[in-house]
């Protein structure tokens, strides 16, 4: 996924360009390491996430292993990763944010913007408070969507964090449920105000 999330496909990037923004380059990292003084094993960190994102959690400390970075997974007894980040206290951290995750509001809004509601991590930047008062005042779908694009390239710029899905969701519908598109996969259901119930199709 990128900084907005797959499920608002109106505003997300697409799948290519999330593929070529994203493409893993470990040479390159290792490069950027070595530029910044940190040889193999040189820099290491706690990464805290929650019981639910062990798994998650380990696929990205095996990643950091790649290129000579150790990360020490901590798990915290708090009950989500959305409360780890507003307790705050920790070096990194590795969790989804679920609530309310498919507004473009909240996602290049509150999420990103000084002192915003979802903005955890404390991050503030004028450019991106600028944007994301921007989009939020734009009526125009079209033109909401050029500046949360612009927002987009800005923050993958500067990397405030770095947005990641490693999980694969299967979700099953009874015979009856129809026009409920697959790539909608997010708890919140986004698809189904497409969908409709035929009850003799089963």
């Amino acid at each position: 996924t990128g900084f907005v999330a797959g499920p608002l496909r109106e505003y997300a990037w697409p799948q290519d360009k999330m593929k070529e923004k994203f493409r893993a380059d470990r040479e390159q990292a290792k490069r950027l390491l070595a530029e910044a003084g940190y040889g193999p094993g040189g820099l290491q960190f706690v990464l805290t996430t929650v019981n639910q994102y062990v798994p998650d959690a380990e696929v990205v400390q095996q990643h950091l292993q790649q290129i000579g970075v150790n990360a020490q997974i901590s798990v915290s007894p708090l009950s989500g990763s959305g409360a780890v980040l507003r307790q705050g206290g920790f070096e990194a951290a590795f969790g989804a944010i679920t609530s309310p995750p498919v507004l473009v509001s909240y996602q290049a809004g509150e999420m990103v913007r000084t002192g915003g509601a979802g903005n955890f991590i404390g991050f503030s930047d004028p450019k991106v408070d600028a944007l994301a008062a921007a989009q939020g005042r734009e009526l125009d779908p079209v033109k909401r969507k050029q500046v949360v694009d612009q927002l987009q390239d800005y923050l993958y710029e500067i990397v405030p964090f770095v947005p990641s899905d490693s999980r694969i969701y299967y979700r099953f519908y009874g015979c009856n449920v129809k026009n409920m598109h697959p790539t909608d996969w997010h708890g919140h259901l986004t698809g189904i105000t497409e969908a409709w119930l035929d009850p003799s199709a089963c």
